[in-house]
């Protein structure tokens, strides 16, 4: 026998503790940021750093250094072609968080009032002005981090600017702790996406899926 899929409603709300919000809002959450976690994770896991060549150079060589990465697109890439493919993916996260953060916030304001939450239930309206501060907080982070993607790749543009020339042993020795400072960063913004992402779908009770059997 096969049971008839729903929207998960206040009852399924409070049975797995979960905050309620309304069906528009979940098919919001299911649409915008449930796959953001896999596409998190697949990005997180995928990329690391193979280093190729990295013996000491002779005083007489123009040496590089060599290494790539590899990511979720292609199996060999430098740290400029890791940035630009995150920036690609995340740099449609901005307008989608905030219509999610701007209609979370009319539907937790209606609640708060039309139920009278700060009077009759403290517990769930404090929950509801949190799940609003994390939406806004998850656009904050995703516009700096894109901005800071840009600044990243801007300062080694410079670094690479200066190892190209020949014989800068020492500014190749900067450019591949830099990227490598890069990569490091990289993984902490995308594993802090990912949580809070989870975090918020978990909060709703939509962290594995939208619908309750």
């Amino acid at each position: 026998m096969t049971s008839s899929r729903r929207i998960m409603n206040v009852d399924d709300a409070n049975r797995f503790n979960a905050l309620y919000i309304s069906p528009v809002l979940q098919r919001m959450i299911k649409d915008l940021l449930v796959p953001h976690i896999t596409m998190l994770e697949k990005m997180e896991n995928a990329t690391e750093l193979t280093m190729i060549q990295c013996t000491v150079p002779r005083p007489s060589s123009d040496w590089w250094p060599i290494y790539s990465f590899k990511t979720y697109a292609c199996d060999k890439v430098d740290i400029r072609g890791v940035l630009v493919l995150t920036h690609n993916y995340i740099k449609s996260m901005p307008p989608e968080l905030k219509m999610l953060n701007d209609t979370f916030k009319v539907f937790a304001d209606n609640q708060i009032s039309r139920y009278n939450l700060a009077e009759n239930d403290i517990e769930t309206c404090n929950a509801y002005h949190l799940a609003n501060k994390m939406f806004s907080d998850m656009y904050v982070f995703v516009v700096y981090y894109i901005n800071h993607l840009q600044r990243l790749q801007e300062n080694r543009r410079k670094k690479l600017m200066k190892a190209c020339r020949p014989n800068k042993i020492k500014a190749r020795i900067e450019l591949l702790i830099y990227d490598q400072y890069i990569y490091s960063e990289h993984q902490k913004a995308l594993r802090r996406l990912k949580r809070v992402t989870q975090n918020a779908c978990s909060l709703f009770g939509l962290a594995e899926k939208l619908f309750i059997e």
